[in-house]
């Protein structure tokens, strides 16, 4: 499908994948996160720490050697991974020029060792992921857009008093939901209605840009989107499940 071909369904999605011939590895400590996709493209290997099929899948590469300190994050485990000899030689004798890695995280050392070892990264640069990922950011480019957002104001607050100010300018209210700029939600997401409430948090806040947010009761949802140069994919609206004890390994995850 040439470069100005028009994706026309899922049809020519599927076909444009089943017809490559560029080896595509998916490198993470498990293959969870794209799990069977190897069925629908050609040439797409998961490399992996920890074998979840004990050698019994074949599309999915662990090295029989393996020593290392606790990793501290899913990209420690990665940048492991592209220096292990038995990764490295998977990826160069896969052929059919340069291959195309995936990963679920990485950061500026992954990009450092993926140029030294000729290999593309088939994601966005590090810097502009880091730059999205800020909720501030994302706030402010969806204001630009048009995109409603909770009642809102952006800025700091280095006192429960300074805090209340702000929110008292925005018309907020004094129940109020406090988010700051990077993490996980559960983790960087606070509920504040008493100084009580931001003495338990405040190291957390203090410095950092802020959007402050009035606290609703909203009704939970969300949607995969994936921006293309041929058009935008959407998928169905899915229900949210924040809150199951079950399925997260801390409150508000």
């Amino acid at each position: 499908m040439g470069r100005s071909a028009k994706v026309r369904g899922l049809s020519d999605i599927l076909t444009f994948f089943r017809r490559n011939e560029k080896p595509i590895f998916f490198v993470s400590p498990t293959s969870f996160n794209l799990l069977g996709l190897e069925k629908f493209v050609n040439r797409f290997y998961h490399i992996n720490y920890f074998d979840s099929f004990d050698g019994a899948h074949p599309r999915v590469f662990v090295p029989s050697e393996k020593g290392h300190a606790e990793f501290e994050s899913m990209e420690d485990v990665c940048n492991y991974m592209l220096m292990h000899k038995e990764v490295i030689d998977k990826i160069k004798k896969a052929g059919h020029g340069p291959a195309k890695l995936l990963f679920v995280m990485l950061d500026e050392k992954t990009e450092e060792i993926c140029r030294d070892l000729g290999v593309d990264i088939a994601l966005p640069p590090v810097a502009l992921r880091k730059k999205l990922d800020s909720k501030i950011e994302l706030t402010r480019l969806a204001s630009e857009a048009g995109i409603d957002s909770a009642p809102n104001v952006l800025g700091k607050a280095d006192s429960f008093g300074e805090l209340m100010k702000a929110a008292k300018a925005a018309k907020l209210g004094k129940d109020l939901v406090v988010q700051t700029p990077y993490g996980d939600s559960g983790r960087t997401t606070f509920f504040i209605k008493s100084k009580a409430d931001w003495k338990k948090n405040a190291e957390d806040m203090k410095g950092e840009q802020l959007k402050i947010m009035k606290r609703i009761n909203h009704m939970p949802g969300t949607l995969e989107v994936c921006v293309t140069r041929h058009g935008t994919l959407s998928g169905p609206i899915q229900t949210d499940i924040t809150g199951f004890e079950e399925i997260t390994p801390y409150k508000g995850g």
